[in-house]
């Protein structure tokens, strides 16, 4: 009993006094906690709505006015037709309502490329119908991009986001936590090889190969799951490219507080697994709360490549309907990257 109390105690000493452990047991489960705590909801917010009609009556505003204060929806406005469809397409609606002549046919249109918040709003809108039994409506309902909501055309590009992620994050962090954890990286720092050349032959092959993988996904999701392909697929190529740089740069970030392969490890997943979760691949954005609405559609990659994928793939959008998701992408791709290498060849430097 003695042996096994001074072993305890050697390893307790070694988890305090390794500060990287200390974080990710005690601080670590917190976080997610919170995080799960906030996002893990079904609960829509903020449901943006639009709507058409020919001639704008007492009963319209009366129906838009009960609509709005079922605390769900968002009024945005009227909107021409045409426009609604596009607003729609763009990510900018998830609902248009477009009144009949007669003002008691109403046409539903739903952004169906999201899948579980196209059912959580039809849900919404049937609890709205039933707390008005008085009134009789013609109603139709029609999913846009997804008419059948089947789940594995919003599930699918969702994988395409987490493995091209965890691949091209783990592999860059490992492959510098392999040279330090056995000291070759001194020989690359001592070398009168240009530090440039030493990190992009390094995460080069990475690079190359996730993005094979990436075209092999996109083969094997339209020839075994059928996933409707409307887009560019150059477009979605480049988009593909940006992604995986964002990732290269967050593996090499990664690597600096690392000192081995195992710790590089743990340490790209402890980071990346909040850009997942916040990312509204498993949960809508719209559920989050106010706080993490405004952290996942500022600061996450995950969440504009998945928008960006989502609409080629199922929307057929160009470059102008997705640009502010895309851009943020590439504006998050080479800002991550430039400050990770900046601050590894900075080290070759000072070596």
């Amino acid at each position: 009993m003695r042996e096994i109390r001074a072993i305890m105690k050697k390893e307790f000493i070694e988890i305090l006094r390794d500060k990287r452990n200390l974080y990710m047991i005690l601080i670590s489960p917190f976080i997610l906690l919170i995080i799960f705590g906030y996002v893990v909801s079904l609960d829509l917010r903020k449901v943006e709505t639009a709507y058409f009609c020919e001639k704008e009556t007492k009963y319209v505003r009366e129906f838009i006015s009960s609509l709005t204060s079922f605390g769900f929806f968002i009024s945005k406005g009227f909107f021409e037709r045409g426009k609604i469809f596009e607003e729609i397409k763009k990510g900018n609606l998830k609902m248009g309502i477009i009144f009949g002549k007669e003002n008691k046919e109403i046409l539903f249109l739903i952004d169906g490329s999201y899948g579980l918040s196209s059912s959580v709003i039809i849900g919404y809108l049937s609890k709205y119908f039933q707390s008005r039994k008085g009134n009789s409506f013609e109603i139709k309902v029609i999913y846009l991009f997804n008419p059948s909501l089947k789940t594995k055309n919003y599930t699918v590009p969702g994988v395409f986001a987490v493995l091209i992620l965890i691949l091209t994050s783990i592999l860059t962090a490992i492959s510098f936590g392999i040279e330090k954890e056995r000291k070759t990286i001194e020989t690359f720092m001592i070398s009168p090889v240009k530090s440039y050349k030493i990190i992009i032959g390094k995460i080069s092959p990475y690079g190359i190969i996730v993005f094979n993988i990436g075209i092999f996904l996109i083969l094997l999701s339209k020839l075994i799951f059928k996933i409707p392909f409307k887009g560019n697929i150059f477009l979605l190529l480049i988009l593909f490219l940006f992604y995986i740089i964002a990732g290269l740069g967050i593996g090499m970030l990664v690597s600096l507080i690392s000192k081995s392969q195992r710790e590089a490890m743990l340490q790209t997943f402890l980071i990346i697994f909040p850009f997942i979760l916040l990312s509204g691949i498993f949960f809508p954005v719209e559920s989050m709360s106010e706080f993490f609405r405004i952290l996942t559609n500022y600061f996450n990659p995950v969440t504009h490549f998945l928008i960006c994928v989502r609409s080629i793939l199922l929307k057929g959008a160009n470059f102008k309907e997705i640009y502010p998701s895309f851009l943020f992408l590439i504006i998050f791709s080479f800002s991550i990257f430039s400050i990770s290498y900046f601050i590894i060849s900075k080290e070759f430097r000072r070596k």
